[in-house]
């Protein structure tokens, strides 16, 4: 496991909200062992880069 950190308490495949940069909501989830977030709806799942994430959240947690 990773530092201590929020994203070490998702679990392996876990769905997400996350609020891109250029302000839209895009459903992600969670890969624990390649450590980054992906786009659920593309063949094959494409990798979310941290740099292009403003914020996210567990998709379980309404705002």
């Amino acid at each position: 496991m990773r530092a201590d950190s929020a994203l070490s308490h998702l679990y392996d495949h876990e769905r997400c909200i996350a609020v891109l940069q250029d302000g839209s909501q895009r459903e992600v989830w969670w890969s624990r062992e390649d450590w980054v977030f992906y786009f659920p709806d593309t063949e094959p799942p494409e990798p979310c880069r941290f740099e292009r994430i403003q914020e996210w959240r567990p998709a379980s947690i309404n705002p």
